[in-house]
């Protein structure tokens, strides 16, 4: 990796245009070319270095290939060899490597320019290696994406037509689209970017060897939440409560469901999810900020959180704090107890900047109690001058 470890962020990642310009008018709703979006754009990693990462066992990577491989389109996953790698052809194939700000804590400082979005909607920087001509074939997303050139060049070709659910090829591990019709192309150079919102069409070609940094955004499903909730009611140990109609009308027609037993059924489960405020926005909190894969993780002991030390939350932390009045903290979908408003050095250590630990701070239990909390997650990280006093094991996880 690069020795800067400062990484130099933009005025404005959206180019002329203001965040609240782009929400209104492009987010979710239509495409975004924004040239030099990153000037003087730094990646900060060379392709050996991303091979590299994908070696490991814990990180999620995959290989595309094209041609060349055990049948078109062929999709390997990790965890790889260097024999993998140095075995592939000169051309025709792509490494993806996911949540790379989450084993590289430098990294997250890319997502940094994308602040005017919630913590909860960030999935993850994933990190593209392309030899010439790579690519992952025409495909959708479900989500949104902004698409960085990190170096190299490559042609986007979009389209915005509606995708037909028969319109994928067959007997590929990819969701790849048999007919794709471009309607806008572009060369991206380092430091354009491409902003695509979900079920936009796309195809991207290494002109030459090149890496995209994919800044992807999650978003639930209904369906997703109901189950996640159905769950937490089991998890809470809640009395389902059962149907009752007492005092109804004889029917006429046993057949019939009628409007009132609808109308009730139907009462019933949104009663399920009418729970008190603060115990619903700390389940959703919880439910939003929770890891979408557990991320190794070596408690810190609070003994080592000493007067004069200084930490950083961990890079993999995703922090939900729900609104007034029954505010709720939440991180990587664990509840936080803790007393609203939060002190300074509080926002700050939960806005990723690095903090002191002084002996203020450790002379009132509700602190040292809430520090217990995130040692005991293992969320806290010690930062450069402190690594000399902390075990070799725990240095090892990120």
């Amino acid at each position: 990796m690069s020795d800067n470890a400062n990484i130099s962020l933009p005025l404005n990642i959206l180019g002329d245009i203001s965040a609240e310009q782009f929400l209104q008018e492009y987010w979710q709703q239509k495409p975004l070319l924004i040239r030099n979006a990153w000037p003087d754009f730094d990646p900060q990693l060379e392709p050996e270095e991303l091979a590299g990462l994908a070696l490991e066992d814990d990180i999620e990577s995959r290989v595309v290939l094209e041609k060349d491989g055990k049948k078109p389109w062929e999709l390997r996953e990790s965890p790889f060899s260097e024999a993998d790698f140095t075995s592939l052809p000169a051309s025709h194939w792509t490494l993806l490597v996911n949540d790379v700000e989450k084993h590289l804590p430098e990294f997250k400082d890319f997502l940094k320019p994308f602040q005017f979005l919630p913590n909860w909607r960030v999935d993850d920087l994933m990190i593209s290696y392309a030899s010439p001509q790579g690519s992952v074939g025409p495909h959708i997303d479900e989500y949104d994406v902004f698409l960085l050139q990190a170096y190299g060049q490559r042609h986007w070709q979009i389209s915005e037509a509606a995708v037909s659910p028969d319109n994928y090829l067959a007997d590929t591990d990819l969701r790849i689209l048999q007919s794709f019709t471009p309607e806008q192309d572009w060369v991206l150079n380092p430091g354009d970017m491409l902003y695509l919102p979900p079920k936009v069409a796309h195809h991207g070609i290494a002109i030459d060897r090149c890496m995209t940094y994919s800044i992807g955004l999650r978003a639930p499903t209904d369906v997703s939440l109901l189950d996640n909730f159905i769950d937490h009611l089991y998890d809470i140990g809640h009395t389902p409560t059962r149907f009752g109609d007492a005092q109804r009308p004889a029917c006429s027609d046993p057949t019939i469901l009628s409007n009132t037993d609808i109308t009730a059924l139907k009462a019933m489960l949104v009663d399920l999810v009418n729970l008190p405020d603060k115990k619903f926005n700390q389940w959703l909190g919880q439910t939003l900020s929770a890891p979408k894969k557990e991320l190794p993780s070596v408690d810190l002991p609070l003994s080592k959180v000493q007067a004069h030390s200084y930490f950083q939350l961990k890079s993999s932390a995703v922090i939900c704090i729900t609104e007034t009045p029954e505010q709720t903290l939440s991180i990587n979908g664990e509840a936080i107890s803790t007393v609203f408003p939060l002190a300074a050095w509080q926002q700050a250590l939960l806005t990723g900047k690095e903090i002191e630990i002084d002996a203020t701070i450790l002379n009132k239990q509700r602190y040292k109690d809430w520090l217990a909390q995130l040692t005991a997650l293992g969320l806290l990280f010690p930062t450069e001058d402190e690594l000399e006093d902390v075990d070799a094991e725990f240095l090892d996880v990120d």
